[in-house]
C-alpha cells in the first residue's frame, strides 16, 4: 500500500490529474455559487475575466511548449536544436546510449533567451488583454452604470496578474523540460486547492467580486514565487547563477518556426472559445451570451482533463523521438491517445447530463439549456477535434509543427460563420460554428502524418485509438437522446411539455453525416436579438422560454 501511494505521489499522470481535477471542481462549484450570490451580470464579468486570462496565456503557453522541448533535449545531452522532421528506426539498445549528460552552456543560453522573450510578451499581452477585455465587459451591461466599480477593479487586477505570471513563467518551463512534471503538478494541486477553498469562502459568505479577484490573483502570484524556489531546488541553484536575460540567435531560430506555426494551431482550438465568449455580447442577447460562456467554459474543460494521460508523457515522447526509439514511442502514443479520447467521451457526457440540472436547482429561468440530441453533436465535434490535436501534439513533441495553415483557415471560417450562426440559431449555431470547420478541414491529415511519423500503419492507428471511443460516444448519444427526456420529464429542454418529451426540441435536428446539416437549410430558433416576439408561434414560445 505504501509503495502504491508513493508511486501515485511521484506519478506525472496522477499528480497532473489531481491538479486538473482541483481546478475543474473549483469551476463546477464556484460558477453556481457566484451565479446565486452575485447575480447574472457579475457572473458574466467573472466568465469574461477567466476567458480573457486564458486568452492571454495562450501565447506564453505556446512558447512554453517549444522551449520545454528544447530544455528536454538539452537535459538529455543533445546538442542539435533543430526540429525532428522524421525518425529513422533504431534499436532500443542503441537509443539508450544516445545523450547522457546536460550541456550546461547550452542550457544557460536557452534560459536567458527565454527570459527576454517572456518579458516582452508580458508587457504586450498585459496591455492588449486589458483593452480587449474592458470593451467586452462593457457590452455585458445594458447600461454602463450597471457595471460596478468593484467589477472593473477586479478585472484590471486580474489583467495585471496575467502580465506578471507570463514574466515568471520561465520557471514552470524549466521544471517541465527537466521532466519534473510530478513535482510541479503536485504543488500546483496543493496551491489550487487552497485557492479554491478561499475563493469558495469569499463567494459563500457574500463578499464581492473584488475580494474574489484579490484572493484568487494573490494565490497565483504565490504559486509563481513557489515555482522560483522549486526551480532553484531542482537545478541545485543553477538558475540563480544564470543571466536572467539574453539573446541567442541559434535558440531563437530553433523556436521561431515551431512557435509561430504552433501558435496558429493553438489559436484555432483554444483562442476561438475565448474570443467567442468575448464576442458573444455583440451578437447575442445578454442572457444568451452569458449562457454561451458557461457552455464553452465547461466544454473547454473536457480537453485538458482528458489529455492529462497524454500531456504528462510529452517529455518522455520528446526523449524517445530524440533517441529514435520507435517501438517505445508507438506503444506510448497509441495507448495515451486511446485513453485521452475515451475520457473526452466520458467527460462530455457527464457535463451534458449534469449541466441542465444546475439552473433548475438554482431556480434560474433565464438560462438556455440544450437537448441531449444536440449535445451529442457537440461532443462528437469536440472528440474529433481533440483526436486531431493529440496527433499533432505527438508531432510537436519533436518540434515538427504541421497543418497550421489549415487551422488558420478554420479560424477564418469560424469568424465568418459565428455572427450569422448566432443570429440564426443562437447558442447552438455559435458552438457549431466554432467546432465544425475544424472537423471538416483538419481531421484526417494529422492522423495520416502521425502514422507515417511513427512508422505505424494507418489502419492500426485508427482501429486501436479512434474506433473504440467513437463507438462508445455513439452508444451514449443514442441512449441519452432516448432515455433522458423520459427520465427527467424534459429537464434538458426549457420546459416539460408533452411536445418536448415526444422529442420536439427547440434546436433544429442535426444528422451525423458530417456534411449533411439540415439545420443549415431549415429555419431554426434564432437569437433573441433577431426574434420578433409577436411572430413566434405559441409552441415555439414554450420551447424557447
Amino acid at each position: 500500500m505504501v509503495r502504491a501511494l508513493k508511486q501515485l505521489w511521484n506519478s506525472p499522470t496522477f499528480t497532473t490529474w489531481a491538479n486538473v481535477f482541483v481546478q475543474t471542481a473549483n469551476v463546477v462549484i464556484i460558477i453556481p455559487l457566484v451565479w446565486k450570490q452575485w447575480g447574472t451580470l457579475d457572473l458574466g464579468v467573472f466568465m469574461a475575466i477567466t476567458a480573457i486570462s486564458r486568452f492571454g496565456y495562450l501565447f506564453s503557453d505556446r512558447l512554453a511548449i517549444a522551449f520545454s522541448m528544447l530544455v528536454s533535449c538539452v537535459d538529455a545531452g543533445y546538442h542539435d536544436l533543430s526540429p525532428r522532421e522524421s525518425i529513422q528506426p533504431q534499436s532500443d539498445e542503441a537509443a539508450a546510449r544516445v545523450g547522457q549528460s546536460r550541456d550546461e552552456v547550452l542550457f544557460g543560453r536557452v534560459y536567458s533567451t527565454l527570459g527576454s522573450l517572456l518579458l516582452i510578451l508580458s508587457l504586450v499581452i498585459g496591455l492588449t488583454v486589458s483593452i480587449i477585455g474592458y470593451v467586452s465587459i462593457q457590452r455585458l451591461a445594458v447600461a454602463p452604470e450597471q457595471l460596478s466599480t468593484e467589477s472593473v477593479l477586479a478585472f484590471f487586477i486580474s489583467m495585471a496578474t496575467v502580465g506578471l505570471r507570463i514574466n515568471l513563467f520561465r520557471y514552470d518551463i524549466v521544471l517541465q523540460g527537466l521532466n519534473k512534471i510530478a513535482v510541479l503538478a503536485r504543488w500546483n494541486a496543493i496551491f489550487n486547492l487552497v485557492s479554491s477553498l478561499l475563493c469558495l469562502g469569499v463567494a459563500a459568505f457574500g463578499f464581492s467580486i473584488l475580494m474574489w479577484a484579490i484572493v484568487f490573483n494573490g494565490m497565483i502570484i504565490a504559486s509563481c514565487l513557489r515555482n522560483v524556489l522549486l526551480a532553484r531546488l531542482v537545478t541545485e541553484g543553477q538558475v540563480s547563477r544564470l543571466p536572467l536575460f539574453g539573446w541567442d540567435k541559434e535558440v531563437i531560430d530553433a523556436v521561431w518556426a515551431p512557435t509561430w506555426k504552433g501558435l496558429i494551431g493553438h489559436v484555432s482550438f483554444v483562442a476561438t472559445e475565448q474570443a467567442a465568449t468575448l464576442a458573444a455580447p455583440f451578437f447575442l442577447a445578454s442572457r444568451e451570451a452569458i449562457s454561451l460562456s458557461v457552455y464553452l467554459r465547461f466544454l473547454s474543460m473536457v480537453g485538458p482533463i482528458a489529455q492529462v494521460p497524454f500531456t504528462s508523457q510529452i517529455p518522455t515522447m520528446t526523449r524517445l523521438i530524440a533517441a529514435k526509439n520507435l517501438s517505445g514511442l508507438q506503444r506510448l502514443v497509441v495507448k495515451r491517445i486511446l485513453i485521452a479520447s475515451g475520457l473526452v467521451v466520458v467527460g462530455g457526457w457527464m457535463i451534458g447530463v449534469g449541466l441542465p440540472w444546475i439552473p433548475m436547482i438554482l431556480g434560474k429561468a433565464d438560462f438556455h439549456t440544450i437537448s441531449p440530441a444536440i449535445w451529442g453533436l457537440f461532443v462528437f465535434l469536440v472528440l474529433q477535434d481533440r483526436f486531431s490535436i493529440l496527433c499533432t501534439a505527438t508531432l510537436e513533441a519533436g518540434n515538427k509543427v504541421t497543418v497550421y495553415w489549415e487551422r488558420l483557415g478554420c479560424v477564418i471560417a469560424s469568424a465568418i460563420l459565428f455572427p450569422w450562426m448566432c443570429a440564426r440559431y443562437g447558442i447552438t449555431g455559435a458552438i457549431v460554428s466554432l467546432y465544425l470547420p475544424r472537423v471538416l478541414l483538419v481531421s484526417l491529415q494529422p492522423v495520416c502524418l502521425l502514422a507515417d511519423y511513427i512508422h505505424l500503419p494507418l489502419g492500426q492507428l485508427v482501429g486501436r485509438a479512434w474506433v473504440p471511443p467513437v463507438s462508445a460516444h455513439l452508444a451514449c448519444w443514442v441512449g441519452c437522446s432516448l432515455l433522458i427526456p423520459m427520465v427527467t420529464g424534459g429537464v434538458s429542454g426549457s420546459t416539460s411539455t408533452p411536445a418536448v418529451r415526444a422529442g420536439v426540441v427547440a434546436e433544429p435536428m442535426v444528422t451525423l453525416s458530417g456534411v449533411v446539416l439540415p439545420m443549415m437549410m431549415a429555419g431554426g430558433p434564432k437569437s433573441s436579438r433577431a426574434i420578433d416576439p409577436a411572430a413566434i408561434p405559441p409552441l415555439t414560445k414554450e420551447l424557447t422560454r
